[in-house]
């Protein structure tokens, strides 16, 4: 009898233990996701990739207002690119293969009638550029086997006849590498 009532206590005791374990636990779920493309290069993640930003610190109301410019160099990062390849669809014939690629910066909140983007945010009649680059053209890229940094310099100035005002500004640019 003595042996059943320990039984019972030690099985009750257990049973309480497992059930305020329970009782304090944090559960979640982890997701898991991306995309396979089929491109010569592979574009970096984050900065310096898909998901660059361009921050250009500080700038000097009156120097916007007096048409200056602030330039800010950023980066794109291809990893591992394979442009050449040999075509052995006539093996008797095998041909290299070269593919070129171009760049095409856009954005939905163009300036009209100039090439700059503008921007959202407490700063008012500030938009950005890049240089050398039209939004919505494709430009051609000198790609080589292996890695690539591709190098462009944005600026910010004043978007028009009115006076810059000081705050925050933001836009984003979109850009699509293409391989043909």
């Amino acid at each position: 009898m003595k042996l059943n009532k320990c039984m019972s206590v030690l099985g009750a005791a257990l049973l309480a233990t497992s059930f305020a374990s329970l009782a304090d636990v944090n559960v979640g779920t982890v997701t898991f996701k991306g995309e396979v493309r089929d491109t010569p290069c592979n574009l970096d993640a984050g900065q310096g990739g898909t998901a660059t930003v361009v921050d250009f610190g500080q700038l000097s109301l009156s120097q916007l207002n007096d048409g200056d410019s602030k330039y800010k160099n950023f980066d794109l990062n291809l990893k591992g690119c394979q442009l050449t390849s040999v075509d052995n669809s006539d093996p008797a014939n095998p041909v290299t293969v070269t593919k070129t690629a171009s760049i095409t910066f856009d954005g939905v909140n163009k300036v009209a009638g100039q090439n700059l983007l503008a921007t959202t945010g407490s700063a008012a009649n500030v938009a950005v550029g890049i240089q050398n680059i039209t939004f919505g053209t494709a430009s051609p890229l000198n790609l080589r086997d292996g890695d690539n940094t591709l190098t462009y310099s944005a600026f910010v100035k004043k978007a028009g006849a009115a006076a810059v005002t000081a705050g925050d500004f933001t836009t984003i640019s979109t850009f699509e590498i293409s391989y043909q």
